[in-house]
């Protein structure tokens, strides 16, 4: 499924447990089942890490490696050990425990759910990190069960499928997707690849059910900063027919790659000539497992083991879009993605039956967000983007107007370029709640009266005229600052402001040349009040230089120039700022001016993307 996107980077900060659904995580027991193993280690010390007050069940059967596990972990954390097989142990072990973790794969080849069937049996919810499309539709066939029983329960509850699925609910209608990574697969997830070659492909072109052969197809895709370009092939991946049914998206398709490119050869040696009858014996797969695994380790060690997921959509109205999420690390990576699914379902997120995460009865339309947001908080995250044009995805993005005309030349001669023009004026338009610059001349802010804002120009002024209290005109005059990159991804803009005050009868103007910037609460000067939207992110500004002038040209050229600022006396540099904060120079009006610019901006750009568009289709 894949979709494109703007490069944005983020500071994600993780919602904290307990506070996202009708319910708190908090406090809750949680058995994870194949704890022991790389994938369930790793989705424990993510849930200890998000929901510090859990107590962890680390199920295996492995004494040894559970006790090293639950020491990292702490007092909070415990050693069981059980076998799936044993229903009776299952059971007795689910009695005491809110939620059961199914991490004990691979779901290839197996022959019934039977840690779903003990949760149910124990009303205990349930996730699983299922990657096998035949043991997902079993699991599925146990929903009314579930739903009688009063337990909520998540299928192929992982990164990939799992946060793709939900990254895929988020873009909607029509998806096709790529999944790269370059290593980290441990034992487990070596084999669930290995019995993936054993399996046909199923895809959807137009509505119907397709069956090609497994690691064919390769496509080339650019994963982005961080991963690049990378050869991805198909794959029998669970998200697919679900992504059909669920989303009703007509052409589906998976694809999977691996790094160095060698590996791709040998994944593809293996579909072509080892015998299907070994490909799909779980037994002679688990072989081939103890061959490979040394050797996939040493060069894990040497390439590492980055993760990438591209969700694009196409939509019929010729709009795409793309979510990308990478990360230094698959064996970080996936445990903050199956924890993120075990809180929201601790949560409540999710309603008694089971379900695929891009279900809204699985994972809440509402809850899907903070599930993202957990989902890759890991330390490591490269790179995370949502709803964005595709062109902008690219490892080497250019200027707004070369992206276009790079992507637009190859399509050249059939009418492309128009398509890639109405297609980006749609994307703007469906992603800015209004497409106007917004406030006009007239408008109030702080006492400031907005007296220039023309649409053709980069730049405003506001003027604040004398009143009882100072008598004194103040102008203000502001624009965007250039655009800045760090290591080619664009930095957010600046307000250049320049604040110029006149006493009245006097022709000696005082001027401060200001930089306006978003920021957080963590970012803000000591001595700053702040204004914040609901994220939390708000404004400040910092005096850049302060001069003194005889002109009465308040937004020209200062005549005089005093000290650097920066040189003064940290308590005059203060003073001086309480100076223009009292005379309006406020987070109010630094909020104002950062929006209205960017909306003023965004205006400018929908334009000249009209004003192409109409040259090109005469």
């Amino acid at each position: 499924m894949a979709r494109a996107a703007l490069h944005i980077s983020m500071a994600i900060s993780p919602t904290k447990c307990g506070g996202n659904g009708d319910k708190s995580a908090e406090n809750s027991r949680v058995l994870i089942l194949g704890g022991t193993g790389r994938v369930g280690g790793s989705t424990a010390t993510a849930l200890s890490k998000l929901c510090p007050s859990l107590q962890l069940l680390i199920a295996g059967r492995n004494r040894e490696k559970g006790a090293a596990l639950v020491s990292k972990l702490g007092k909070n954390a415990e050693f069981v050990e059980v076998n799936i097989e044993s229903t009776n142990m299952l059971e007795k072990t689910l009695e005491d425990v809110d939620l059961v973790v199914h991490a004990a794969g691979p779901f290839q080849k197996a022959e019934n759910c039977s840690v779903l069937e003990a949760a149910i049996s124990t009303k205990t919810a349930y996730v699983d990190i299922c990657d096998d499309t035949d043991y997902s539709q079993k699991a599925k066939s146990f929903h009314s069960e579930a739903v009688a029983a009063g337990v909520p329960a998540i299928t192929t509850g992982g990164i990939y499928p799992g946060v793709s699925n939900v990254m895929a609910a988020e873009l909607v209608h029509s998806a096709k997707s790529e999944n790269a990574g370059s290593g980290g697969a441990g034992p487990t997830i070596l084999a669930t690849s290995f019995l993936l070659l054993g399996e046909d492909v199923i895809a959807y072109n137009k509505g119907e059910m397709i069956k090609v052969k497994p690691y064919s197809g390769v496509l080339n895709i650019d994963f982005g900063k961080g991963i690049g370009k990378r050869d991805v092939y198909l794959l029998n991946l669970p998200e697919v027919r679900s992504t059909y049914e669920i989303l009703g998206v007509p052409n589906v398709s998976a694809r999977f790659g691996t790094a160095p490119f060698f590996w791709n050869w040998g994944m593809q040696a293996i579909a072509n000539f080892v015998p299907m009858e070994i490909l799909r014996d779980r037994s002679k797969v688990q072989q081939l497992v103890q061959i490979f695994n040394p050797l996939v380790r040493a060069i894990d060690g040497i390439a590492g083991e980055r993760v990438a997921i591209r969700v694009d959509l196409e939509c019929s109205n010729g709009r795409s879009t793309v979510g990308l999420f990478t990360h230094k690390k698959l064996s970080v990576s996936v445990g903050y993605s199956i924890a993120a699914f075990a809180l929201a379902v601790l949560e409540g997120s999710t309603q008694h039956g089971v379900w695929f995460p891009e279900e809204p009865e699985g994972i809440a339309i509402d809850a899907r967000k903070v599930l993202l947001e957990r989902a890759v908080a890991a330390e490591g995250t490269i790179n995370f983007v949502m709803n964005k044009p595709p062109w902008l995805v690219e490892t080497d993005p250019k200027e707004i107007g070369l992206g276009i005309y790079r992507r637009g030349t190859a399509l050249l001669r059939d009418g492309g370029l128009l398509q890639v023009l109405r297609s980006e004026i749609n994307h703007e338009l469906s992603s800015s709640c209004e497409s106007s610059c917004g406030d006009g001349v007239g408008s109030e802010v702080e006492g400031f009266m907005l007296e220039w804002t023309e649409v053709r120009t980069q730049d405003v002024v506001l003027r604040r005229q004398p009143d009882h209290i100072f008598c004194e005109e103040i102008a203000v005059s502001a624009l965007l600052a250039p655009l800045q990159f760090q290591d080619k991804d664009p930095l957010p803009r600046d307000v250049l402001m320049k604040v110029c005050i006149k006493k009245a009868g006097y022709d000696s103007v005082l001027r401060f040349d200001c930089r306006a910037f978003c920021c957080d609460k963590d970012q803000l000067l000591p001595w700053t009040t702040m204004e914040t939207n609901d994220g939390g992110i708000g404004s400040d500004f910092t005096i850049r230089k302060a001069y003194c002038s005889s002109s009465v040209d308040y937004l020209g050229k200062c005549k005089s120039v005093g000290p650097i600022f920066s040189s003064l006396d940290p308590q005059l540099q203060k003073a001086l700022k309480d100076y223009l904060v009292v005379r309006g120079i406020t987070p109010k009006l630094t909020n104002f001016l950062l929006e209205h610019l960017h909306r003023k901006e965004h205006s400018q750009y929908v334009n000249w993307l009209r004003t192409m568009e109409g040259i090109v289709a005469k």
